[in-house]
């Protein structure tokens, strides 16, 4: 059980015996799923050789394709469209963003990276959602999520557990 007050948890060990935790901070990693097509299918443990079945398949699919298209434009997004153009300068390598600005929750990187990512001919396309198989009007050949993380974790454990952690406005831990 977690004391957040005392800063202390008490453990219950496999053998009966039970001893306490000591903490200052308190991290807590429930999890996450990634939704990108090379990584884990959402709440689907895959073995060794099914992973690498689907890494050599969209390994595959990026090679064959002329146009692809990275959705997001956080860190995960900007990485792997540059890595793509590095790699294959051939091929149209663009970026969906949603809103004005690539990097927007880190303070003043848009424009860096932004006039970086355009130097290495990457298309970026601002203000632009992904529906249908589409980024705007245009359809790309090969379309890699890079969103990152969706949070499966036991939020309603969370909640019951740690209520009185939870921000009122967000509702976040």
């Amino acid at each position: 059980m977690v004391s957040v007050g005392e800063k202390h948890i008490d453990l219950l060990e496999p053998n009966g015996e039970s001893s306490t935790l000591d903490f200052d901070v308190l991290c807590l990693c429930t999890g996450a799923s990634y939704c990108a097509p090379w990584r884990a299918k959402d709440d689907v443990f895959a073995t060794g050789e099914d992973r690498q079945k689907e890494f050599q398949q969209v390994h595959e699919q990026i090679k064959a394709a002329k146009t692809i298209l990275c959705i997001g434009a956080g860190p995960t997004s900007i990485e792997t469209a540059g890595y793509l153009k590095q790699t294959f300068p051939e091929k149209e390598i663009s970026i969906c963003c949603r809103g004005d600005k690539v990097l927007s929750k880190y303070h003043g990187a848009h424009d860096k990276a932004f006039a970086a990512i355009k130097r290495a001919g990457v298309n970026i396309l601002l203000n632009s959602k992904f529906e249908d198989g589409k980024c705007g009007c245009k359809e790309f050949d090969c379309n890699l999520d890079c969103s990152g993380f969706k949070f499966a974790g036991p939020s309603e454990y969370m909640k019951e557990h740690f209520s009185d952690c939870i921000c009122k406005k967000t509702g976040q831990i």
